[in-house]
């Protein structure tokens, strides 16, 4: 709770994006979790919500780091904020054999491999389908911001 322009929205957008590489838009009316996620992880949404935001000369080393605790596993997800919506680093970490396992976008030949094995990690730990159905939950359920149509605010939302 605070005044407007202290940066609380831009905070929460913050984390939902280190979590979910979308950015929610406010204007967007909700038509499924798949459209929605499309529409809120692409790159010029990130760039036009974070450009008025993050000064030129910032831009190339701002990042986010969420780190997510499940019983059995944490996982360290790294998003550089204006390349892309696709996960720069992943770190996974079994509690009970200790071991951790660190995946680069660099390393791979491929810099969706990050991106992927993020998602799979997530849907094993949640018993999602869909990599979408996770965003869908952080966006309408799990965050709060006035400027959001929230679950129960959105009929079409509500539904799915």
């Amino acid at each position: 709770i605070g005044a407007n322009g202290l940066g609380k929205s831009t905070f929460l957008n913050t984390l939902n994006f280190g979590i979910t590489g979308a950015v929610p838009d406010p204007n967007r009316k909700f038509q499924s979790a798949p459209d929605y996620y499309e529409d809120a992880s692409r790159s010029n949404r990130t760039e036009d919500y974070f450009g008025g935001r993050i000064s030129e000369e910032k831009r190339a080393i701002a990042t986010v780091t969420v780190e997510l605790a499940w019983p059995s596993k944490t996982i360290t997800v790294t998003r550089n904020i204006f390349q892309g919506s696709k996960v720069a680093k992943i770190s996974l970490k079994d509690l009970s054999s200790q071991e951790v396992e660190t995946v680069l976008a660099v390393d791979a030949k491929d810099d969706t491999v990050p991106q992927l094995r993020y998602e799979s990690e997530i849907l094993a730990l949640t018993g999602l389908e869909d990599f979408s159905q996770f965003v869908f939950l952080f966006h309408f359920v799990s965050t709060f911001d006035e400027g959001r149509h929230l679950l129960m605010w959105d009929r079409g939302a509500l539904t799915n």
